[in-house]
């Protein structure tokens, strides 16, 4: 499973980031890990929380099926054609300082201009046969990046052809600010 993290942002902002994720990864799975015995590159998955949810979404549609086989993604925004203040959470708002941070995210990985309905960046507009065979999604009912997730998942079950889940978390806000323990997401997806 390969992370997508880009330490490089914000002065690699968007689409640079992902042509680079984009490189790396396909070079893991075709170059470096198939030479390795060890590694099998027919299962090679993605993940990655929040703007590295993106990424993991982006670059898997990207490569596609053949080369990916599995994204798994936490708090992953999916849809940036929204302006700010519009999306919400299915169980209430967000903590407000977070509300900032995600307009401030906006401000410094997406450059003037950027087109924000692409689907290199806004994934639920992206080719639904693109994504690799299964497509995990993980969010918190409080987080108004929920919806994102739902609307991309609800899209590629209907399109077919994926294994598809969603997991909501009940109560929980942005994994960066609600002080989530790895024991808990772990029994969340034991019982989810």
């Amino acid at each position: 499973m390969l992370c997508a993290v880009s330490l490089l942002q914000p002065s690699l902002p968007c689409p640079r980031c992902v042509a680079r994720l984009t490189l790396v990864s396909r070079a893991c799975a075709t170059g470096v890990l198939s030479k390795t015995e060890r590694v099998d590159t027919s299962r090679i998955a993605l993940t990655g929380f929040s703007a590295g949810g993106n990424l993991a979404l982006s670059v898997s549609n990207s490569l596609g099926p053949s080369l990916i086989s599995a994204v798994a993604t936490f708090y992953a925004p999916t849809n940036f054609t929204l302006g700010d203040g519009v999306k919400r959470a299915p169980e209430g708002q967000p903590f407000k300082p977070l509300v900032w941070v995600f307009r401030q995210f906006a401000l410094a990985y997406l450059p003037k201009g950027t087109r924000r309905e692409h689907p290199r960046l806004s994934v639920l507009f992206a080719p639904p046969e693109r994504y690799p065979g299964t497509v995990l999604c993980i969010c918190g009912a409080r987080d108004t990046l929920h919806e994102d997730s739902v609307r991309l998942c609800k899209r590629l079950q209907e399109a077919g052809g994926q294994d598809v889940e969603f997991i909501s978390a009940p109560g929980r806000r942005h994994g960066c600010e609600s002080r989530a323990r790895p024991a808990a997401i772990v029994s969340l997806l034991q019982t989810g």
